[in-house]
C-alpha cells in the first residue's frame, strides 16, 4: 500500500505523485484506486486499481547509479540505432515498445537515436512526438530520483 505523496514512475506518463486513494463501485464491484497526478502529462490525473499497479508498470524511481548509467550513455559516443534501411513503421514500433518497458536506459537510447536523427534532418511528426515523450520521461526520472523540482531539473 502506497502512502499519499509517494512519487512513482509510469512507463507512459512519467513521474507522478499519489494524491488520493479512492473507493469506487464499477460494474457492481467495489475496488480501491490510486489517483495519481502526472503533471507533465496531458492527462494530469490517472486512476489505477490498486491490485493492477504492478501490471501497468508503475514503479519507484530508479536508483541514482541506474540514472547515472543512463545519463552516461547519453554523454557517450555509443549509439543504438536501427538499420536506416528498415521500414519507418517498424522502427517507430520498436522505439515505442522499448519505451513502454519502463527501462530508463532504453528511454535514453531512443532519445539519443532520435536526437541524432534530428541533428541530420528534420524529424517527422511521429518522431518529433516520440522525441518529446522520451525527453519528458527522462526529465521526470531525473526529478524523481534526485528529488528536484521541475524548475531545477531543466
Amino acid at each position: 500500500m502506497l502512502e499519499l505523496g509517494t512519487i512513482v514512475v509510469h512507463p507512459s506518463h512519467g513521474k507522478g505523485v499519489l494524491k488520493e486513494i479512492k473507493r469506487m463501485v464499477v460494474l457492481g464491484e467495489s475496488s480501491e484506486y490510486y489517483v495519481f497526478d502526472f503533471s507533465a502529462n496531458e492527462l494530469d490525473t490517472v486512476m489505477i486499481p490498486i491490485d493492477k499497479l504492478k501490471d501497468v508498470g508503475v514503479r519507484a524511481p530508479v536508483e541514482r547509479d541506474v540514472l547515472d548509467h543512463a545519463l552516461g550513455y547519453l554523454a557517450s559516443d555509443e549509439i543504438d540505432v536501427p538499420d536506416p534501411r528498415s521500414n519507418f513503421h517498424r522502427i517507430h514500433k520498436e522505439y515505442t515498445e522499448r519505451i513502454s518497458k519502463g527501462d530508463i536506459l532504453e528511454v535514453a537510447k531512443v532519445f539519443k537515436a532520435l536526437f541524432q536523427k534530428g541533428d541530420s534532418r528534420e524529424l517527422g511528426l511521429k518522431d518529433k512526438l516520440l522525441f518529446e515523450k522520451t525527453e519528458q520521461l527522462l526529465i521526470g526520472e531525473i526529478e524523481a530520483t534526485c528529488k528536484l523540482s521541475p524548475e531545477k531539473s531543466r
